[in-house]
């Protein structure tokens, strides 16, 4: 997951990214529906683990998160893709994936790097 992390952090940072993201419509791969959905799952996953005090929901979540985010990665092209609207799509994306995982460490107590 802190590996996860640092890939898009350091993918951010090769595109300059600012996170002023304006929604454009673009057709999306079932790897990106993927992605979406499970992120749409975090606050549910939050409170669950709170409730339940289960901090291996979390760590669940966030583990398959960061598998989906790594197939989405070897399948498609994030910088390079096709169209300016995909490819700030799939910016915007990663750094959805990041605050996540950034956010879902921290609540475990785990510190995430800058780099790897």
């Amino acid at each position: 997951m802190q590996y996860t992390f640092t890939r898009c952090q350091s993918i951010l940072e090769k595109a300059g990214w600012v996170d002023n993201y304006q929604a454009k419509e673009v057709n999306l791969s079932s790897e990106e529906k993927i992605i979406l959905k499970e992120i749409y799952k975090f606050p549910e996953i939050i409170e669950q683990s709170a409730k339940n005090f289960s901090p291996n929901l979390i760590c669940n979540f966030i583990f398959h998160l960061a598998q989906r985010y790594n197939n989405f990665y070897e399948k498609h092209s994030i910088i390079s893709a096709q169209s300016q609207e995909l490819i700030i799509f799939r910016l915007a994306l990663t750094a959805a994936v990041a605050q996540v995982l950034k956010t879902s460490l921290s609540l475990l107590g785990v510190s995430v790097p800058k780099k790897m």
